[in-house]
């Protein structure tokens, strides 16, 4: 039977890395096991595929969408409800068709390495997940889809770490379970206790939360001000409602005239930000010890990276986000005006759109606009 031999990493790279213009899918991470190679994927809109490369002649249940190369069947295994899966491998299809002839199965010798990502879309390199493995961050805490957990749980059992999981009834996503990923069982135990108590009333959750950001490496600063826009929340009916709101708050109250690009959390929607929490303020020092620290590894994995966090961007109280390009204003005031808007969010297309032509005062604010707004000059 067919096994993968061990000197196959960059040709399975290779095949798995979809090219840039391909934006709506791009590779998360992959794992080779001994007869098949397993690659996750993720949508630009927040969707998720599991992938399964297997020699052409394998057997693949008929309900499994799938294509077919010269030396591979291509399967679909899993996927979030609405997800493009045909567009991903068709795109897969014509990767490993390319490079598929590089490829030996020879060896009985499993293999979860790490892909080359200096050459792959930055938004396949999570800064987390490296800063973990290289010891600056303690713990990991990962919200996915229950479909999702196996194959996460699986990857950090098999590199030597403690794993805990839980199942929640929080995310209107539909991604409720939490991977904790820890260094020792009784770290990530705790970080599961910390997220049920959560659910504990008020003066229990704020408990909760400050002991959860420790574990996790927060500042404590950070922690604060995120318990303080938990304050800020004020529909106890819609908890969605709530948690949006309070990003903005969190987000609006960070705000400062030169806000640091390696604080940069406007791009988590996009999977780009060297932080995993909202810094207390966009020029935190304590924050930023940590983002320098996080960014040495994460530049030595994709060069370049930290520039892609430069620029200005723009957020609502609905918690839609934009990239903007500003122009001055000729009337000496020192305001700007937005020439144009992409965004940068799910379903944020019709906010971006009403910024266009509004003026920018110094302080990041837009006169004449529904909802609250705030701008951000990263530099």
């Amino acid at each position: 039977m067919s096994v993968i031999a061990p000197d196959n990493d960059a040709v399975i790279a290779a095949m798995l890395r979809l090219p840039t213009q391909a934006a709506l899918w791009w590779l998360e991470q992959w794992t080779a096991r001994e007869q098949w190679v397993d690659a996750r994927f993720r949508a630009r809109g927040g969707g998720w595929a599991i992938v399964r490369l297997v020699d052409g002649d394998h057997r693949v249940p008929a309900q499994l969408a799938r294509r077919q190369t010269e030396r591979f069947a291509i399967v679909a295994l899993r996927s979030s409800v609405g997800a493009d899966v045909s567009a991903l491998l068709t795109a897969l299809t014509a990767t490993v068709a390319a490079h598929e002839h590089g490829f030996r199965w020879r060896q009985p010798l499993p293999r979860s390495p790490t892909p080359d990502a200096a050459d792959l879309d930055p938004r396949s390199v999570s800064p987390e997940r490296l800063a973990f493995e290289a010891g600056i961050k303690p713990a990991l805490r990962i919200r996915l889809h229950a479909a999702e957990a196996p194959y996460e749980v699986g990857l950090w059992l098999r590199a030597g770490y403690a794993v805990a999981a839980v199942e929640t009834d929080a995310g209107a996503d539909g991604a409720r379970t939490y991977v904790m990923v820890a260094p020792t069982r009784e770290r990530a135990l705790a970080l599961v206790d910390a997220e049920l108590r959560q659910y504990l009333p008020t003066a229990g959750q704020l408990v909760a939360l400050r002991e959860c950001g420790a574990m996790l490496g927060y500042p404590s600063c950070c922690v604060e001000s995120f318990v303080r826009s938990t304050e800020l929340e004020h529909d106890a009916l819609d908890p969605e409602v709530n948690a949006r709101r309070g990003n903005f708050h969190r987000i609006d109250a960070a705000w400062v005239e030169r806000p640091l690009a390696r604080l940069n959390t406007l791009l988590k929607n996009d999977h780009l930000g060297l932080l995993s929490f909202d810094p207390c303020r966009f020029d935190c020092p304590r924050a930023l010890e940590i983002a320098d620290r996080i960014a040495s590894v994460v530049e030595a994995a994709h060069p370049g990276y930290t520039r892609r966090l430069l620029g200005t961007f723009a957020i609502n109280q609905e918690d839609e986000r934009a990239t903007l390009e500003l122009r001055p204003l000729a009337d000496g005031s020192g305001d700007e005006q937005v020439r144009a808007a992409t965004p940068a969010s799910p379903g944020a297309a019709a906010f971006a759109d009403r910024l266009i032509g509004h003026r920018v005062d110094a302080e990041g604010r837009i006169a004449g606009l529904e909802q609250p707004c705030r701008v951000f000059r990263f530099v």
